[in-house]
């Protein structure tokens, strides 16, 4: 028999385990693993199907077969071993889903095998326990864990269910609602569109009658919405699509129109106000989320690309550091044996070499050290206007005739901390790189015509961030944000969590901003990506490093900086340097 606190009206908080083993010893061993904590299980064992089923029926017979709300009936939970005598567990998962669909079951066995778990898993088992005692004495906690994820279950599905039925009730029927409600016939011509038809489409809601509502969206959601008039009665759910005025999608941009969640349901005649066939939908306006989806989505590329280099940053020291001690030894090895040559040796030649080699390696290495940040230089305080003055005659020197240099210089300009060597390295590795992108440019237009002149363009200002989705902050002089156009509210925000990383407080100290723009080839989301990483290079072997971009971000990080990117194929790029100014006070006294 049953003992009555098996009864699930009883009101005990004691949790009803059911256990199926033909093991005396390991029906024991579960039994004492429950019995630890004293007055929390009630266990009912079966050591064969005939009295799995005389269970069972007893509890159907006397009445607590009735299922409760949530689905459990007499029992919370069924342990049942995977090797019966006669059956196996998911025979018994079969049997307590005949009668208690809802009721969890954890399959207890000894083989440990991962077949046999994925098998029982598939089959609907909640959880599988190994017979070792430190499975076994953990398996209360796991008895809890599944009944706890089968009740937050239940009141999901409860939840989702009830709120779907009063959405669809209250939705349809509300005039005043903010979602655009429409009623469509057999053919998808609107019926019936809501007063707030003119927020969502921007046209009034007569003008919406008699069209058709494949007009009203664009090419891809006119796919999501075929043939949705030919399904059954029941519930209509589709991924946003976007919707505008007639004609306006056609004819405007990607920024044109609103996204909706469309939700709704197909309704057969006799049970519409027209008597024939509907599509009745609720539009929600979705779009300002999806365009906060966007802005989120480029700031963790950008972060993620950060994260990167910086991983390639550690990786690069480390290998540089061992290298440079290797070359340590060997250079001071060959300075060795050439001092020992004489004039003339058959060697000289030879050792001549190794040494020129050695001094590459060695530069090499300064490189790799640079863009790790792993060699600190000494810092001062830097006149970056007379910087840029200083080195404009070598920049116009290294791009050469062909490319025309502009240079603008905002003054007053802060000072920054920096080395001013470093510095200057910096802004003539983004010069080189723009002129390379120039002549690559010019190249891939040879033979059809004379195309634009190559222009390269060094900028340089004081910067303040701006206030996120504030298009004020953003649309002023001098108040663009990097590397573009600043009224683009995604680069605000991706600016904002870049800068948020490096710089103390909200991130709204001036910075200095140095911009260099060509109009060259320009660079894919793929060589973007990757533009800062050592040895990276688009050029021909033999005509780049790929360590010019890789120190300059070194240099950049280590003065407590960053630089980002902006560029698309065949419309040239800006690198945008950002770099925290030095303190007011400090400044002075320099």
């Amino acid at each position: 028999m049953i003992n009555d606190e098996l009864d699930p009206r009883a009101g005990t908080e004691r949790i009803r385990v059911l256990y199926v083993d033909d093991s005396r010893f390991d029906r024991a061993l579960v039994r004492d693993a429950l019995e630890v904590e004293s007055g929390r299980f009630t266990l009912v064992e079966a050591a064969t199907l005939e009295e799995l089923e005389t269970i069972l029926q007893e509890a159907m017979a006397a009445g607590r077969g009735e299922v409760d709300p949530d689905g459990s009936g007499p029992f919370d939970l069924v342990l049942s071993d995977f090797n019966i005598l006669g059956m196996t567990g998911l025979d018994v998962l079969a049997r307590v889903r005949r009668d208690l669909p809802q009721v969890p079951l954890i399959i207890v066995t000894g083989t440990g095998s991962e077949e046999i778990a994925v098998e029982a898993m598939k089959s609907g088992a909640d959880d599988y326990v190994i017979k070792q005692p430190s499975h076994i004495r953990r398996l209360p906690e796991t008895i809890r864990s599944v009944l706890r994820a089968r009740q937050a279950r239940v009141e999901r599905d409860r939840a989702r269910t009830l709120l779907e039925e009063s959405e669809f009730r209250f939705r349809l029927l509300a005039e005043h609602a903010t979602d655009l409600i429409l009623r469509l016939d057999a053919r998808g011509e609107i019926l019936y569109a809501s007063p707030s038809a003119r927020a969502v489409v921007g046209v009034s809601p007569d003008a919406l009658v008699g069209r058709r509502f494949d007009e009203l969206v664009d090419g891809a959601g006119q796919e999501r919405v075929a043939g949705i008039l030919e399904r059954g009665p029941g519930s209509v759910e589709l991924p946003p699509v976007r919707i505008g005025a007639p004609g306006e999608l056609a004819d405007g941009g990607e920024d044109t129109g609103r996204w909706v969640q469309i939700r709704g349901r197909v309704v057969e005649g006799g049970n519409t106000l027209s008597g024939g066939r509907e599509l009745q939908l609720a539009c929600r306006d979705v779009t300002a989320q999806r365009r906060m989806e966007d802005r989120l989505e480029v700031s963790r590329e950008r972060i993620r690309q950060l994260r990167h280099l910086e991983s390639v940053g550690r990786l690069a020291g480390g290998i540089a550091h061992d290298f440079n001690n290797l070359l340590t030894v060997i250079s001071g090895n060959v300075e060795l044996l050439h001092a020992g040559l004489e004039v003339g040796h058959p060697l000289m030649e030879e050792v001549e070499e190794i040494r020129r080699a050695a001094r590459r390696a060695g530069e090499l290495t300064r490189h790799l050290l640079s863009f790790s940040s792993g060699e600190v230089t000494p810092v001062e305080a830097v006149d970056v206007a007379a910087l840029v003055e200083e080195t404009e005659g070598l920049l116009r020197r290294a791009l050469g005739a062909d490319v025309t240099l502009e240079v603008e210089v905002s003054e007053p300009l802060p000072h920054i901390e920096s080395s001013p060597a470093r510095l200057q390295q910096v802004l003539v590795n983004l010069a080189l790189n723009a002129r390379d992108a120039v002549l690559a440019r010019e190249e891939v237009e040879q033979g059809g015509g004379k195309g634009e002149p190559g222009r390269v363009r060094l900028t340089v200002d004081s910067w303040v961030p701006p206030q996120e989705r504030s298009t004020d902050a953003v649309s002023g002089e001098g108040a663009d944000g990097p590397p573009g156009d600043a009224s683009n509210p995604s680069e605000v925000l991706a600016a904002d969590l870049v800068i948020g990383s490096w710089l103390p407080g909200a991130g709204r100290s001036p910075l200095l901003r140095i911009r260099v723009t060509d109009n060259g080839c320009g660079m894919g989301p793929g060589v973007m990506e990757r533009v800062f990483e050592p040895f990276f290079t688009t050029k021909e072997v033999g005509k780049g490093t790929g360590l010019g971009l890789a120190s300059s971000f070194g240099t950049v990080r280590q003065a407590g900086g960053t630089i980002l990117v902006d560029s698309k194929p065949g419309q040239g790029s800006t690198f945008t340097v950002l770099l925290p100014v030095e303190p007011p006070a400090a400044s002075q006294a320099g």
